[in-house]
């Protein structure tokens, strides 16, 4: 009776009421006086990181944990302030998704969609590792990412690219490798966004409802394990969460996840995330860029202010302590945890052996005024054009690549294509073959290419994610390299008219089409369906009147939808993949004529009809007193039920099941045998101590 109590308490506990998450909970709790065990490297951190701080003033505390502003006010996406009396150049805080971004001569790797997809832990940490020495030879210090949040619960979600996968054991163990990769490379890696940062509609505006148990099982779980691995920084997500917005959030910052979880490591928000003062209080370490937008303006069509010189910390920090309001402690721990981050990354071994940025996000001259939106300071050089690829970086893309790509359907072994008696006339269709005509889509995004520009083969992602490309292949380049290297033929049809003679003619007269479809996606925005762009259910159909012989390759940000052509018997064979970086054509077109094989998984499940969706919330709130326009509870409707747990929960068939992928290698079993190992005990195990 004692031991169903006990977990009877147990339970009643992980169902904890809702209303919980909005209790403030202070103070922060300081770092480096976590009870749980701690590693040698966060303890000498700690040390160096007290003594760095003792002597510092007021004003240089606040220096490291607010930012100078943004567009140009300092080179990178983010920038702390010099501290001269410690010989301390500022802090350089730049995207990561796919590379270093708004600079020049960089890899643009695989998304981690794609790294999940691998389910390859060796493979994951290459790609992390190649990534962190990129952003450290180009000058940068804390490297933005990994993303283990968002889940993938809504599967339109605009940044479910950007993460491992729907499942918190996948995302966990692929974002501690890529955290272990990324700081092994010597960089200071920003586990983000906590958190339920699941949707781009409305995300400085969504009030995301949670119950406590789900919220420890899927979404608090994959941040635990970047805290077991070490990582150094934590981002707040946009949005609110249960009420309070998660950069101000003292249940999940100062509870969760410096007290239950023990992180030792500094919390930085995401870019105008912070919404007052009292952000501080509730867990925020470093408020970032520095200034204040007003982000719902903007997004409303509001003009874009270069320079904004109000801040939430800063001198409202000053006035705070000198108030009695924000105790001092709170800003030394705020300074330490930075530092601590700093040390344990070893960058004071590092930053002086390789000097400061490189590159300027903001502008592509060579040189320039320091301070560039108000034309001021001295004349310095802004872009050196420093190239930081290496053989371990193309090496580690390509391998990434190849084994993200998924085969789902191969019909009388159609794939691989190397019988050139078989396969000598080919023809590609689909606008997502061919290279795209805009210029500003091939991947900085500071120049503006929007989801209408987006008219060609996707390597990435939109928004923050991306980085500049300087060698994407598209998979028409690639599979017209391998057409005239073996002599065969190849034509194609770039548009999406499947009555168009030439589409006819071009589809009919093939021994096999190649077709190549995509969904593209960008931050702060959402899929408005889960079908394929460019009408290209359309234009598989049309191949599929006209040719028994049809190859579909799908690059998408996550799920879409199938269900128009996935059982037409002329459709033999299908890839899925996710955003495969610079090398997607080639890796594509070495899986499809099996140069290598074919490995994937999904890291996601793919559902035959919409009702088996979370949707995207973009409602407005019913009290135009209540400033946030959106309560959502389609998180809180879910609750444990998240992508497979879904679908066995209620006994649902979906078309592809989560880590679902074949390969072109048979295999056969025989004489199997079933032993019993242990028999497994009925009685629940007594309670602790």
């Amino acid at each position: 009776m004692a031991i169903l109590s006990y977990y009877l308490i147990l339970l009643l506990a992980s169902v904890y009421v809702l209303c919980a998450n909005t209790v403030p909970n202070y103070p922060s709790p300081q770092g480096g006086r976590s009870t749980s065990p701690v590693d040698d490297d966060w303890n000498v951190a700690y040390e160096k990181a007290k003594a760095f701080v003792s002597d510092m003033t007021l004003i240089e505390k606040l220096n490291l944990t607010s930012g100078v502003g943004f567009k140009g006010m300092g080179r990178c996406t983010g920038n702390t302030r010099d501290i001269p009396s410690k010989g301390f150049y500022g802090l350089c805080l730049q995207d990561e998704p796919t590379g270093v971004r708004g600079t020049d001569f960089v890899t643009v790797f695989p998304a981690a969609l794609s790294a999940g997809a691998n389910f390859n832990r060796q493979i994951i940490y290459d790609r992390a590792k190649a990534m962190g020495l990129e952003f450290r030879n180009k000058g940068v210090d804390v490297f933005l990412g990994p993303a283990v949040g968002p889940l993938g619960t809504k599967e339109l979600g605009g940044r479910n690219w950007e993460a491992f996968g729907t499942d918190p054991y996948l995302q966990g163990i692929a974002g501690a490798e890529t955290v272990k990769g990324i700081q092994d490379a010597g960089m200071i890696a920003v586990g983000k966004h906590f958190i339920l940062n699941e949707q781009g509609t409305k995300r400085t505006q969504v009030d995301e409802l949670v119950d406590e148990r789900s919220l420890y099982e899927l979404y608090v779980w994959p941040f635990a394990d970047l805290i077991r691995e070490g990582v150094s920084s934590i981002m707040p997500s946009y949005n609110l969460v249960n009420g309070t917005y998660s950069t101000e959030n003292g249940y999940l910052l100062n509870r969760i996840l410096k007290n239950n979880l023990g992180f030792l490591g500094f919390t930085v928000s995401d870019w105008w995330a912070t919404h007052s003062t009292r952000a501080a209080l509730g867990g925020l370490d470093m408020d970032m860029p520095g200034n204040i937008v007003d982000l719902n303006h903007v997004y409303n069509g509001g003009d874009f202010p270069l320079f904004e010189d109000k801040s939430y910390f800063g001198a409202n920090l000053t006035l705070g302590v000198l108030s009695g309001s924000i105790p001092i402690e709170r800003i030394d721990d705020m300074a330490t945890r930075i530092m601590a981050a700093y040390f344990k990354t070893k960058l004071d071994e590092i930053r002086p052996q390789r000097g400061p940025p490189t590159f300027s996000e903001f502008s592509e001259a060579d040189t320039g005024y320091l301070y560039l939106p108000v034309g001021k300071g001295p004349v310095v050089s802004l872009n050196e054009h420093v190239d930081v690829r290496t053989q371990y970086s193309e090496d580690a893309s390509y391998n990434v690549a190849i084994e993200a790509i998924t085969l789902l359907k191969n019909e009388k072994n159609t794939l691989p294509l190397n019988d050139k008696k078989k396969v000598s006339r080919i023809s590609v269709l689909g606008r997502a073959a061919f290279p795209n005509p805009y210029d500003q889509c091939l991947g900085d995004g500071n120049k503006g290419c929007s989801l209408e520009m987006q008219q060609g083969a996707a390597m990435m992602g939109g928004g923050s994610g991306t980085a500049q490309s300087t060698s994407f292949i598209t998979p028409f380049e690639a599979v017209n390299e391998r057409v005239r290297r073996d002599k065969t033929s190849m034509r194609y049809f770039k548009g999406s008219n499947s009555s168009d003679p030439m589409f006819i003619s071009t589809a009919t007269h093939s021994d096999v089409n190649l077709i190549f479809a995509q969904s593209f996606i960008s931050e702060n925005q959402d899929l408005e369906n889960d079908t394929l762009w460019y009408d290209a259910d359309q234009v598989i159909e049309g191949a599929c009147r006209v040719n028994k012989n049809n190859v579909v390759v799908i690059t998408a940000p996550g799920p879409l939808n199938l269900e128009k052509w996935i059982e037409n018997e002329n459709v033999t064979a299908v890839l899925y993949t996710p955003y495969l970086g610079q090398v997607a054509g080639k890796a594509i077109v070495d899986v499809l004529y099996g140069e290598r094989d074919v490995s994937g998984r999904l890291p996601f499940t793919i559902a035959m009809g919409k009702q088996d969706i979370v949707p995207i919330t973009n409602v407005t709130h019913p009290d135009p007193t209540i400033p946030r326009e959106a309560l959502d509870d389609a998180l809180l409707n879910a609750g444990l039920y998240v992508d497979y747990r879904y679908f066995d929960h209620k006994n649902v068939t979906p078309r592809y099941e989560f880590g679902f992928g074949m390969s072109y290698t048979k295999f056969n079993f025989s004489d199997i045998k079933v032993h019993t190992v242990k028999v497994l005990s009925e009685q629940l195990p007594p309670p602790p101590g």
